[in-house]
């Protein structure tokens, strides 16, 4: 009886650990990131998306993606400026040009967000026929996680191991008709 009971409080701490990890992970995302805004700019329509998401305090990665409204296709011919701050971007404000990204017809620019809060943004972009078109949005930053916040399932996971292997040991010796000791 206590052998029943032992192989089954085991089996049970696993199913809990391994819920507790799967259930506290963050959903998992794709890796062009979150969508921070999507609108009409003059002649295309731009999406913008930010990684790490939610946002976070430290190095980010901003993709836009600009259809043509007409036609409904990815242009890869446009110059974009995207401007990242914490506070409302002006008319003069410095704006990083887009580089073409790993994804196809995203563009990319990297960026350091250096307080949580609310963060304000501009994308600009010029057609090579001379149209113009403006996107604004805003978001928030959320602060840094630090080390214990980002690696806290790598930190559980030699217990969830050893309470596979001693579930696995609970499970062989009951099989033989063997108690563990002091059980």
């Amino acid at each position: 009886m206590k052998r029943a009971s032992l192989g089954g409080r085991a089996l049970g701490l696993t199913f809990l650990a391994l819920g507790y990890v799967l259930g506290g992970a963050e959903p998992t995302r794709a890796d062009l990131g979150g969508l921070v805004a999507q609108g009409t700019a003059s002649p295309l329509e731009l999406t913008v998306l930010a990684a790490p998401w939610p946002l976070r305090v430290g190095p980010s990665e901003w993709r836009v993606l600009a259809k043509d409204t007409r036609t409904g296709q990815v242009r890869r011919d446009l110059m974009i400026h995207l401007t990242v701050g914490p506070k409302p971007v002006e008319d003069d404000a410095k704006a990083q040009v887009a580089r073409p990204g790993t994804h196809p017809g995203y563009s990319s620019v990297s960026t350091v967000i250096d307080k949580a809060g609310p963060v304000w943004g501009r994308v600009h972009v010029e057609t090579p026929e001379g149209a113009t078109g403006s996107l604004e949005f805003t978001g928030r930053a959320e602060p840094a996680r630090g080390a214990w916040g980002d690696h806290w399932a790598a930190l559980l996971f030699p217990f969830g191991l050893l309470s596979v292997f001693f579930w696995h040991q609970v499970r062989r010796l009951s099989s033989r008709g063997q108690v563990l000791p002091g059980v």
